[in-house]
């Protein structure tokens, strides 16, 4: 039968493991067969209205909002294909497949979908493999028109996932870099000012909250809508204005 191997182990002289001897070997033979394939039929399942508005408490499970089916197969899919982003099984490198970028990203792309209908959620590293994957798209266009497009589809795509996902389920520092090196300035801009909305709550220091009120306006600034671009006078008097009145308050209260 297939057997599995650790990722770069091609040369080595250990032994390999049977498949059938693993963890889901049925699963992994389908993944390893035909991935994109079998996630399009697990799809019909994830898609049906009586499984994701299931009462999960008829499974034993606290009301979480999340379908536990769907759930339980996307923890085991990404066990499978994604071990190395696994937070919630150690050492599941020594189960890996190896399997081509191909598989990982038609799983990026299913795993996207069902994040944005919140019926499964995932690791935060899994999530940021997603909007990295989501920003790359820019990255393989090749004429100044292809890219234009392709930065709008993935700003549409990017914003859509940040503004549905928890605050706390993707890393921000590492989410904003991505985009920022992508071009995808609306997506920058919303990260931005999450973070200003947590700065100024915390009573950051002055810099800190300057530099991001600064690349709030640069993201303004560098978009391609000349219409889009005029708001940032909007955004100056009504958001950064009164931020500053506030901060100067705050700042010089007598302790």
């Amino acid at each position: 039968p297939p057997t599995m191997r650790k990722r770069g182990s091609a040369n080595s002289s250990m032994p390999r493991r049977s498949t059938r001897r693993m963890l889901h070997p049925y699963l992994r033979l389908l993944i390893a067969l035909d991935t994109r394939a079998l996630l399009e039929t697990l799809s019909i399942f994830f898609d049906n209205p009586d499984v994701t508005r299931e009462d999960v408490q008829e499974f034993g499970r606290q009301s979480d909002g999340l379908c536990p089916d769907c759930q339980e197969i996307t923890s085991i899919l990404s066990h499978i294909i994604m071990p190395e982003n696994d937070e919630s099984r150690p050492g599941a490198l020594s189960s890996e497949m190896d399997l081509p970028q191909e598989a990982r990203d038609a799983f990026l792309d299913f795993v996207a979908r069902y994040l944005l209908k919140g019926i499964i959620s995932v690791s935060v590293p899994i999530t940021m493999n997603i909007l990295t994957r989501m920003s790359s798209l820019v990255m393989e266009s090749n004429t100044t028109a292809h890219i234009v497009a392709a930065q709008q589809k993935a700003q549409a795509r990017v914003l859509e996932l940040l503004e549905a996902l928890p605050r706390n389920s993707y890393d921000h520092k590492k989410a904003l870099r991505i985009v920022e090196d992508a071009g995808l300035n609306r997506a920058a801009l919303l990260l931005h000012r999450e973070s200003l909305m947590a700065l100024l709550q915390g009573g950051a220091s002055q810099d800190v909250i300057k530099h991001h009120f600064c690349s709030s306006i640069d993201c303004y600034l560098r978009d391609n809508d000349r219409d889009y671009r005029a708001l940032v006078f909007d955004y100056i008097k009504n958001d950064c204005m009164s931020s500053i009145v506030d901060c100067a308050a705050r700042y010089h209260e007598p302790d």
